[in-house]
């Protein structure tokens, strides 16, 4: 089935074999281990649960689809893709990113999002139902100006002039948040229009160019200003034992400079990693962090 979406675009009831009327499972191919990217598809009434998705979709349009106990790590949002009338239940999804997506009056229920990097993202009249925020990392809106959807009359959908002019990478409006839990976000360039929340919680977060009503129970649980001790030692720590131009100085330095010295630690960290440390460094930065955990125990 994969492959058959990799050489060909358009509407995928026209590209596999005749379908019968009504919701199309897709689930039973290598969704877990095929590393791939499927572009310009038009999916309708299609069902995908119970597996991991390893590929990315890029420029597509999903209708009235259901997606159900899934998980994904960095992979499944892609880009430019439309989302409408589709629902979203029982995933775990990582390290997240979706670039110029639109979800429109779309359903999320039992979903966790573990460190979401979101740009250019739009959710319009969506429902979130006991959905958990892990680690949101929203960043000011760079102007990306390469949005398209060779599928969609939508596309640029109409609000993107709106978002650049406003540096916002995402928006909410006409959302409606139930039991939503907020923990570890950096929030910035960020909007909720129209958007209700019922009974929602929050730890740990930090906010800056936020908009939008009713987000006290937000700022409630923001975080304390000001640098954080682990991170000040971090650094330290590694001027001393790998010298003030080594690349784990300079790349911590860089970030937090970025981000004004407030990111989460978890932040800095998956930062510091994911950014390649060379390998005459990293024995020396394990022996730091296992030694700064002892010192700064996770709350």
């Amino acid at each position: 089935m994969i492959d058959q979406f990799l050489n060909h675009e358009g509407r995928v009831r026209e590209i596999l074999p005749p379908l019968s009327d009504g919701p199309t499972d897709i689930s039973a191919d290598n969704w877990s281990k095929r590393r791939e990217v499927l572009a310009g598809l038009w999916f309708e009434d299609i069902v995908l649960a119970g597996t991991r998705i390893r590929p990315d979709f890029i420029e597509c349009v999903f209708e009235r689809s259901v997606f159900r106990k899934l998980k994904a790590k960095h992979h499944f949002w892609g880009a430019s893709n439309l989302w409408k009338d589709c629902v979203f239940e029982d995933l775990v999804l990582e390290e997240m990113i979706s670039p110029q997506n639109r979800f429109e009056n779309c359903r999320f229920k039992n979903v966790t999002l573990k460190r979401y990097n979101p740009a250019e993202t739009l959710f319009i009249n969506c429902t979130f139902e006991n959905v958990k925020l892990e680690a949101l990392f929203v960043q000011p809106n760079r102007r990306n100006r390469m949005i398209r959807n060779r599928m969609s009359e939508l596309w640029p959908y109409p609000e993107i002039g709106e978002m650049d002019k406003r540096r916002l990478s995402l928006m909410f409006r006409g959302c409606r948040f139930v039991k939503p839990v907020f923990t570890n976000c950096l929030l910035s360039h960020m909007s909720f229009e129209d958007t209700v929340f019922t009974e929602p919680s929050g730890q740990g977060n930090r906010m800056d160019t936020v908009e939008g009503d009713n987000l006290a129970w937000l700022k409630a649980e923001q975080a304390r200003p000001g640098d954080d001790p682990y991170m000040e030692a971090l650094i330290n720590m590694i001027d001393e034992k790998l010298g003030a131009t080594s690349w784990s100085k300079l790349r911590l330095e860089a970030f937090s400079k970025v981000n004004e010295g407030k990111a989460l630690r978890s932040n800095w960290l998956d930062d510091l990693i994911k950014g390649g440390i060379p390998d005459n460094e990293f024995d020396v930065i394990e022996e730091i962090i296992d030694e700064l955990a002892t010192r700064f125990p996770p709350s």
